[in-house]
Parts: C-alpha cells; sequence; structure tokens
C-alpha cells in the first residue's frame, strides 16, 4: 500500500504539518483518527530570493522541529511522529542555495550528520537531496550516506528534490535510482505529481501532496478555478482522493499504521 500524506479538511490517517507554520488545531480536533504524521522540513522559505538559510541555520530549525515533534507527541501518545531533517532544495531556486562548491547536497548531508549525532531520533526522515531535474544527482549524496553508514543503519528516507517537477521521466528515474539504493528502505516522495504515481508506485511507500485544492480537479467535477471554500475544499478532496485510488489499484485502509 502506497500511503498519502496530507492535510485535508476533513479527518485524515496520514498528516503532513509543516514546521514553519504548523496546525495544531487539526490534531487536536482529529486526534482520533491519525495513525501516522511528518514534519516537513519548512523548505517553502527558501522561494523567497532573499533567504539563504533557516533563521539559526539548519542547527536551530531542527530543535524547532524537535520541539513540534514533542508538543504533538503530548497529543497523540503512541503514534509515530516522522521528522524531516532539515534540508536545502534546489528546485525552487536552482544553484540559489549553493555557496561556491558547498552545493544544497553538502548543505543537506551536514544537516543529516548533524542531527544523527547530535540529537538521535528513530523516526528521522532522512531527506535526499539533489540538483533540479537531475534525476542521477542524487547518486552523490547516497554515496556519502553509504560512505557515513547511515545507509546500514537507518530505515526512513524522503526524496527531496522532485517537489516542482512536472516530467514524469525525471521523477521515476529519480525513484528508480533511489529505490536501487534503498532496496529494504522505507521511501517517502516528497511532492510528486499525481500523474507520476502509477509509473512509481511500486517503488515508493509513501508521498504527499496538497495539489487537490488546485483546478486540476477540471475531470472530475468540471471546476477550472482552486478551491475557494470549505465545501469545495472537501469536495475537491475527495474527488482528488478517488482518482488516486483508481490510479493505485487499492481500497483505502484507515486503520493501518504506516510503516511501523
Amino acid at each position: 500500500m502506497v500511503y498519502f500524506f496530507t492535510l485535508p479538511p476533513v479527518p485524515w490517517p496520514y498528516i503532513l504539518i509543516n514546521l514553519n507554520n504548523p496546525d495544531i488545531r487539526y490534531v487536536l480536533k482529529y486526534h482520533k483518527y491519525i495513525r501516522t504524521i511528518i514534519i516537513d522540513s519548512g523548505v517553502e522559505i527558501f522561494r523567497n530570493p532573499d533567504r539563504f538559510d533557516y533563521d539559526g541555520g539548519f542547527v536551530e530549525q531542527l530543535r524547532r522541529g524537535l520541539t513540534l515533534r514533542d508538543r504533538i507527541r503530548r497529543i497523540l501518545r503512541g503514534v509515530p511522529i516522522f521528522l524531516t531533517i532539515p534540508d536545502y532544495c534546489d528546485d525552487y531556486r536552482p544553484y540559489g542555495l549553493w555557496l561556491d562548491d558547498y552545493d544544497n547536497i553538502f548543505r543537506t548531508l551536514d544537516s543529516i550528520m548533524y542531527a544523527l549525532d547530535k540529537e538521535p531520533y528513530r523516526y528521522y526522515l532522512v531527506p535526499i537531496q539533489g540538483y533540479n531535474e537531475v534525476p542521477s544527482s542524487i547518486e552523490k549524496a547516497l554515496e556519502y550516506l553509504d560512505v557515513y553508514g547511515i545507509l546500514k543503519t537507518h530505515r526512513y528516507y524522503a526524496i527531496a528534490n522532485l517537489c516542482v517537477s512536472r516530467k514524469i521521466n525525471t521523477i521515476v528515474r529519480t525513484i528508480r535510482i533511489a529505490r536501487s539504493w534503498l532496496r529494504d528502505k522505507h521511501i517517502h516522495a516528497f511532492g510528486v505529481n499525481l500523474r507520476a504515481i502509477k509509473h512509481i508506485k511500486n517503488m515508493i511507500n509513501s508521498f504527499d501532496s496538497f495539489a487537490w485544492t488546485r483546478p486540476v480537479n477540471i475531470r472530475l467535477l468540471k471546476a477550472n478555478w482552486s478551491a475557494k471554500n470549505k465545501e469545495e475544499r472537501i469536495k475537491f478532496f475527495y474527488a482528488w482522493v478517488d482518482r488516486l485510488y483508481q490510479i493505485l489499484g487499492e481500497k483505502y485502509e484507515a486503520t493501518k499504521t504506516c510503516w511501523v
């Protein structure tokens, strides 16, 4: 089964929480339904061309993530909370976060090594970064993680360089490379396009998306606009999920706990 993470206007078992703007009210309201949570690293701040780092660097961003994890733990006792280690993307602004030869992959690797060494946690999502629209670039990250011994000791990984890609070939090639390195690991794909899911569903364990709010539902609802209110958000969400499970060819099982 491929698990779909999001933050919808209805109860849902697999929830994606934004580190920079966490919706704790959703967690409080629907805590009985939640089976697994992923806290993302908050990379959306790098859409801003004036942003080159997290406030306080990756060390402070990690601490904010751990604090949020502990806050959610007090609400969801016994529910797995996966925390994404802060990473540095290249897809929002290609080369924008490079510091000469210290590129986004190396910056992410430093963040990973700090987290695993200084703040160990079983449910980290280790982000695999690469260059924008260059599938083979993730091998650079994977090679270093292998040399450092992380691939032998850690179980959970996230492919983090595909959030804005709309090229099915790029997505498939990237995921195929990741799976060849991470044969017995759990792989989450951040923000992959729905059209790519049928091509990668046998190579990933989960993915996330908020695309259900957009007018991509035109064939399902004949709506060429984005969801404008709660009623539309609910309709758009269920239509998108119906389409997803048609692609997956499986029934939704809300009672399962993801991965663990």
